[in-house]
């Protein structure tokens, strides 16, 4: 990759084309394959009884379907997509989920060529990609679609944009609307929103063209989604307590950047010698930025351009969830946790792969090059571990919940009743999702719908009919109250219901009490 950047020869262009459209993505989808063997964990059971009982699937464009401060309907969309396709069988959830990460691999290479001009750091940023372990790891959870629907979007905006930079101006509305889907799956997509407008920068800096109609492409779909989510969710804004004060914006970018090498190798122990190679060849990558900036590469610094905005901007946009989960040391072992890293290390497989462009003609290239397929080599081994991980931890509480869920939903229950399930040997965190785990398995006419389900503990959400939408429906019981906010709210045929106290009244007539086992067999027990 020395020198300047010849047209390859047509046999290995037909190469490079097939290792940037078949091996990339394949390489992606290898990392995290033990994901097939894996179950669900127990949040994406909300999810899953949400879009498989819900009468109208537009509801999440205009109603605030998850209590909170978010809006992201198109993250949504490809929920019911995917339960349309597998119901509740996490294999099919798994490989759509490992099919999107492939993909999305494949479009950080084919952005990467289109800005750097040159197929081969195209390539070279997809394996960074594929080879991460905190974006794989961030493909294992099935609540956490939205990352990489967003990310999906959000590639085709910028592959889409750079096209109407070139001058192909109806490309500009295609990204518009690839924006507007990308910043309606997850309020991350801000950062591509950034890094198109850091393009246009570019641009006018370099040929002083003023681009307002592609100005209007990238503020038109932020200001469209900016009313639909305050129309949507008028009274949450940052449902977190103390989210407008500086401290906690300091906190949660902070911890976010303090966490930031653990998440490199998925919040997994490496041996001690890859961290030199690691800073070494980060001191090699800052010499190439360095380089392709100094000496006017125009290819390597719009793609670190690119790179630099999606890698930094994360952690400005997630600081009300990441000063709470990222600000305990115990957070490091949560795979979950990598999400907030997923959209950020796309940016730096681009930055990366433009230090490798800003190399060329020295033989610190072939260094860097060398230490960064190392690392991904390692970055491999440890994102096939974490699958395995997460494989083994949900595999058989799933196929227990199933198997309860299946029970209860066929069983007949008063209106308005309340199941109370003790538990033997289900993970923790069973109690908090006793409820969707149930409604997520029972068949859509199931009686069980009319009923709210307990563990030891209220749960986070309980999902019911709409007929129970309200606190007068549950006598004995609260509805949770959160920042001034009320823990209860109707959408379509469904009512969402925060309770703040678990059932306490034993002689109720409508009271049904089951001992769960295991392997999810349920025996009834005496009232």
């Amino acid at each position: 990759m020395s020198g300047s950047t010849p047209t390859p020869a047509p046999g290995r262009a037909l190469l490079l084309r097939l290792t940037l459209y078949g091996g990339v993505p394949l390489l992606a989808m290898l990392a995290c394959a033990p994901l097939l063997d894996a179950g669900f964990q127990a949040e994406d059971f909300y999810w899953l009884a949400l879009v498989r009982h819900l009468d109208a699937p537009l509801i999440p464009f205009y109603e605030n379907v998850a209590l909170a401060y978010f809006y992201r309907p198109i993250g949504l969309m490809f929920w019911e997509l995917c339960t349309w396709l597998g119901g509740t069988d996490p294999w099919v959830h798994n490989l759509l989920d490992l099919l999107l990460h492939g993909v999305n691999a494949l479009l950080i290479g084919s952005v990467a060529t289109r800005l750097a001009r040159d197929r081969r750091i195209g390539i070279l940023a997809g394996v960074l990609f594929a080879c991460l372990p905190a974006t794989s790891g961030t493909a294992l959870w099935t609540s956490d679609r939205f990352d990489p629907v967003c990310l999906f979007f959000g590639l085709l905006a910028l592959h889409a944009f750079e096209r109407a930079l070139a001058g192909r101006r109806a490309f500009g509305f295609l990204a518009a609307a690839s924006l507007a889907l990308c910043l309606s799956s997850k309020e991350v997509g801000l950062a591509v929103a950034a890094a198109m407008l850091a393009l246009l920068g570019w641009q006018w800096l370099r040929t002083r063209e003023r681009r307002w109609d592609l100005l209007a492409m990238v503020l038109a779909p932020m200001a469209v989604v900016f009313v639909l989510h305050t129309a949507t969710v008028p009274s949450f804004g940052f449902s977190l307590d103390g989210a407008q004060s500086l401290s906690a914006l300091l906190g949660g970018v902070g911890y976010w950047w303090l966490r930031l090498p653990a998440a490199v190798f998925g919040f997994r122990p490496v041996g001690a010698g890859w961290w030199p190679l690691l800073a070494t060849a980060a001191l090699l990558a800052l010499v190439g930025l360095a380089r392709a900036i100094r000496q006017g590469q125009e290819g390597a610094v719009r793609l670190a351009c690119v790179g630099a905005v999606m890698f930094v901007v994360p952690a400005l946009l997630q600081w009300p969830v990441t000063r709470l989960a990222l600000s305990d040391a115990a957070g490091l072992g949560l795979t979950i946790n990598l999400r907030f890293y997923y959209l950020a290390f796309a940016g730096c497989a681009l930055l990366w792969a433009a230090a490798i462009a800003g190399l060329r003609g020295l033989r610190s290239q072939w260094l860097l090059l060398a230490a960064s397929l190392a690392l991904a080599l390692q970055g491999f081994a440890v994102a096939h571990r974490v699958a395995r991980d997460w494989a083994n931890e949900t595999r058989a509480p799933t196929a227990a919940y199933l198997a309860m869920g299946e029970a209860l939903g066929s069983r007949s229950f008063e209106p308005g009743c309340r199941i109370v399930l003790q538990t033997s040997g289900f993970p923790p965190e069973f109690v908090y999702y006793a409820d969707v785990i149930v409604k997520a398995v029972a068949p859509r006419d199931s009686r069980v719908l009319d009923c709210a389900v307990f563990g030891d503990v209220a749960p986070y959400a309980s999902i019911v009919d709409a007929r129970w939408c309200s606190e007068d429906a549950w006598p004995g019981l609260a509805v949770r109250r959160q920042h001034g906010v009320r823990g209860l709210a109707q959408l379509g045929n469904l009512c969402i219901l925060g309770f703040a106290e678990p059932p306490v009244p034993t002689e109720s007539a409508e009271l049904a009490r089951f001992s769960v086992a295991a392997d999810g067999r349920i025996t009834p027990l005496p009232p």
